[in-house]
């Protein structure tokens, strides 16, 4: 999100891209869209050069064990201030 310019851009449900957060700012930036998820999100990551990886790499072998395999996730958040007043956020 860029409050100043009243941009955003957003994606979920993303299993194959290395940076979701990357992918946000490339949809924000190419302005056609707000939030995009599932293939789709992948789509246009691939079509806009994000960088792609193998869902497994986020998967850790500790937690596949104590989740006992897939299906439980979690997400993170941030939130900046620049010295001008600007907030940027990413969840």
């Amino acid at each position: 999100m860029d409050g100043a310019e009243m941009r955003a851009g957003g994606v979920g449900a993303v299993r194959d891209v290395r940076h979701p957060v990357d992918l946000a700012v490339e949809v924000m930036r190419d302005g056609r869209h707000v939030l995009l998820v599932g293939d789709g999100a992948s789509r246009f990551a691939r079509s806009h050069g994000v960088e792609m990886c193998d869902p497994s790499t986020f998967i850790i072998d500790r937690e596949r064990q104590q989740r006992g395999g897939e299906g439980q996730g979690d997400t993170v958040g941030a939130v900046a201030r620049d010295s001008h007043g600007h907030l940027a956020v990413a969840v």
